[in-house]
């Protein structure tokens, strides 16, 4: 809609001209206390040479490991399915998802900028750019269709963090050291009473922190300065046999200390002794801070674990896992047994991994921002609309993917429904 139906924006020609004309009015500055140093090359919204850019760039890495692998939520899925369909279904899924933040920051971000949105820094921290691009795009509609995106959104994200935490504390706390022999409706109720308490604490710590003027945006940066410092502990633990329970729990714990120690010194450096709020939102600051929660965790992990010289066996995760049902029908129990992977399969899939993987970050990571970046270039209009089509066939692929693939996927078990109620109704 913003680059063909809406006569609002002028269509891709339309936004490039709106977008040139920001840059003069209201160019890009460095996001420092060092005020009037430009951000971006020639002050351009239309690049990839940009300080604000790069350093939201190394934050989000550091933040978006942290939420995916200390996140039960991932991991729980990831043992759920076959090994190969798990590395498959994350790298595509990984793909799918990319399409998001980048359509979104490509047609509604720079649509706020292009139509000069009003909005104050601090509603920018909140998050309602794209509702207010939306708004002036399409009126209430607008903002409606954001706001069922959005609640769509959290709670798919909501309900697997709750079945997440529930999980933990129902087998790994109250199953391993509170009721070793609980029952199957016991275990269901711990579960049930673990969701309503979470539940409740998710928007009680919601409104506190809103309270306390910590927007959207503050939280987002500052999640790798908070949980940074586990990604690399929890990553050789299951990668390294040399990794030890003191080499990991340091890490993890150290390393978060260490952030914390710098983030605040840096915040207070650059605001001249002031640490609160805006000084520890600074650009500089979130950065020191997620790259010190990664690195340091990952150095004191390996040097410990090194230290104590131990070898993990791997042969003691091959027993079976507990069953808390004894009376389950055959047909679950074969089901659990074809889910049992041999060790061939298992380090194919490893090896798929580490190559997709590793392609795909060279691609999304070095071959594709670096090289925009320190040539310093500015989108001119080719290379603009270029830009534009990349994003509309990403979602459009990435939404024909979503929507159709689990249904082609499950054609089998829709078939045995169907047949089953064909032999009902005979």
């Amino acid at each position: 809609m913003v680059f063909v139906i809406s006569p609002i924006t002028g269509g891709i020609e339309g936004m490039f001209d709106k977008l040139a004309e920001a840059a003069v009015l209201k160019p890009v500055l460095l996001p420092t206390f060092v005020e009037g140093t430009p951000g971006n090359a020639m002050g351009a919204y239309l690049t990839m040479a940009s300080a604000g850019g790069l350093i939201f760039g190394v934050i989000n890495i550091v933040g978006n490991f942290g939420t995916v692998f200390v996140d039960q939520a991932y991991w729980q899925r990831a043992i759920a399915a076959q090994p190969s369909s798990t590395v498959r279904g994350f790298l595509l899924g990984g793909m799918c998802w990319f399409s998001i933040p980048f359509t979104l920051a490509t047609t509604m971000g720079l649509t706020a900028v292009a139509l000069q949105v009003s909005l104050t820094p601090e509603q920018v921290q909140l998050g309602l750019t794209v509702p207010a691009a939306a708004t002036v795009l399409m009126g209430p509609v607008g903002a409606i269709m954001v706001l069922v995106m959005l609640f769509m959104a959290v709670t798919s994200a909501g309900s697997a963090e709750l079945i997440a935490v529930s999980s933990l504390i129902t087998y790994d706390v109250y199953r391993t050291y509170k009721n070793p022999n609980a029952t199957g409706k016991q275990l269901l109720k711990v579960s049930r009473t673990v969701i309503v308490i979470f539940g409740l604490g998710m928007g009680v710590l919601a409104a506190i922190l809103l309270g306390m003027g910590l927007s959207l945006g503050f939280v987002y940066l500052a999640m790798g300065i908070l949980i940074g410092s586990a990604v690399i502990p929890i990553a050789l633990t299951i990668a390294w046999s040399r990794t030890t329970r003191a080499g990991a729990v340091s890490g993890a714990l150290i390393g978060v200390v260490l952030a914390l120690i710098t983030w605040t010194g840096v915040a207070s450096a650059e605001s001249g002794g002031v640490v609160d709020i805006a000084s520890l939102g600074g650009a500089f600051p979130m950065l020191y801070g997620n790259v010190v929660a990664i690195l340091s965790s990952g150095l004191i992990c390996v040097v410990i674990s090194l230290a104590q010289r131990k070898v993990y066996d791997w042969k003691l995760m091959n027993p079976q896992m507990k069953i808390v049902q004894a009376d389950m029908s055959e047909s679950v129990k074969a089901e659990i047994a074809a889910r049992a992977q041999d060790e061939e399969t298992l380090k194919k899939a490893y090896k798929f991994s580490l190559k997709g993987g590793g392609i795909l970050t060279l691609i999304c990571v070095v071959f594709w921002p670096l090289p925009l970046y320190f040539s310093g270039y500015v989108f001119d209009l080719g290379f603009y609309t270029f830009w534009v089509w990349i994003a509309i066939v990403w979602v459009s692929v990435a939404s024909f993917t979503i929507i159709c693939m689990p249904i082609y996927e499950a054609r089998g078990g829709f078939a045995k429904v169907f047949r089953g109620q064909k032999a009902d109704v005979k």
